[in-house]
């Protein structure tokens, strides 16, 4: 009787050891699954971003161009391209590429009859790395972080007498930028971006598509 009773207690406390297993295993599992939906960033995602800039305030006026006369400025849409690979769960890494395009007329301060044209055609070609910061949210991705790299610029002018009179300015140099924004996602996989930055003389606010894969 003892022995089948023992048996019955130890036949009963496995079977509530199994239940107990199986439902944790359950628990565990929904939470591993409801964690993974409460990021909008995660590691090995790769991220696509266009966008077109705004605000950008080239300025010469300290530069050679301002001592030959007053200046006056044509630009064009800044556009950049951004990718991005999730190195860890909050930590980003990648390139981008720009271009900006503007036109620089010189009036001359002695003389308002003589009037030179610069056309400057930027290029920049660089890394960045960005800290995502987690939130309990699926659609919404805040991020900062910096931007090191080359800028190449071309230098067009109207005359050959421009380049005797007022050497064109730098044609490349090493920059960077200290940025943030946040991507927001319609989808899954498709959304908007906005990003503000700052580098030296050429404050930023991009806005574009993002798709990340």
């Amino acid at each position: 009787m003892k022995a089948v009773q023992l048996k019955s207690i130890l036949t009963a406390i496995l079977c509530c050891l199994i239940f107990v297993n199986s439902a944790s295993a359950d628990v565990a599992k929904k939470r591993r699954k409801k964690k993974g939906k409460e990021v909008a960033f995660k590691q090995g995602q790769v991220v696509g971003q266009v966008a077109a800039g705004f605000i950008l305030k080239t300025d010469y006026s300290k530069s050679d161009y301002g001592i030959y006369g007053t200046l006056a400025y044509k630009k064009s849409f800044p556009m950049y391209f951004h990718a991005e690979y999730g190195v860890t769960e909050f930590l980003g890494a990648g390139i981008y590429f720009g271009m900006f395009k503007e036109s620089v007329t010189i009036t001359d301060i002695t003389n308002p009859n003589n009037i030179h044209v610069f056309d400057h055609s930027y290029k920049s070609l660089g890394l960045r790395l960005n800290y995502h910061q987690k939130l309990s949210l699926t659609k919404l991705d805040p991020y900062a972080g910096i931007d090191v790299g080359m800028t190449m610029m071309k230098v067009a002018y109207t005359t050959v007498l421009n380049e005797s009179y007022i050497p064109p300015m730098a044609k490349a140099g090493l920059g960077f930028c200290v940025r943030a924004g946040a991507n927001y996602y319609f989808t899954k996989n498709i959304g908007v971006f906005v990003e503000g930055g700052y580098a030296k003389w050429l404050p930023m606010l991009n806005v574009g598509l993002a798709v990340k894969f």
